[in-house]
């Protein structure tokens, strides 16, 4: 499916509410990668002496690190694919349905 251009379109109170939501959930996304990072870094480099920092740069610190990392973005759109899917169901503009349809499959709100 291709991003859909819809002309015309207004959002009802609804919609407006799901909009806001999902900018809320990436907030939530980014801030939980930061969080992370920081986190493993912090533990790395603030242990208790440097035999301790060499033996955590050379375990898997980092490889679990990036696959935590990883995961936030898969959280974080299945979030936003589980909102667009409900206000799909609750608003009845076809062109609003278009739209959450959209964002549904992968469209993203600018």
């Amino acid at each position: 499916m291709e991003c859909p251009n819809i002309d015309g379109l207004k959002f009802s109170k609804t919609s407006i509410d799901a909009i806001e939501e999902i900018r809320q959930k990436k907030a939530l996304g980014d801030a939980a990668i930061i969080s992370i990072g920081v986190g493993t870094w912090a533990s790395i480099f603030v242990g208790n002496g440097m035999l301790e920092m060499t033996y955590s740069l050379g375990s898997t610190d980092f490889e679990d690190m990036t696959k935590k990392m990883a995961t936030v973005p898969r959280i974080t759109r299945k979030m936003i694919e589980k909102i667009a899917d409900m206000t799909y169901l609750r608003v009845s503009d076809y062109k609003e349905k278009q739209f959450w349809s959209a964002v549904s499959y992968g469209c993203s709100i600018r």
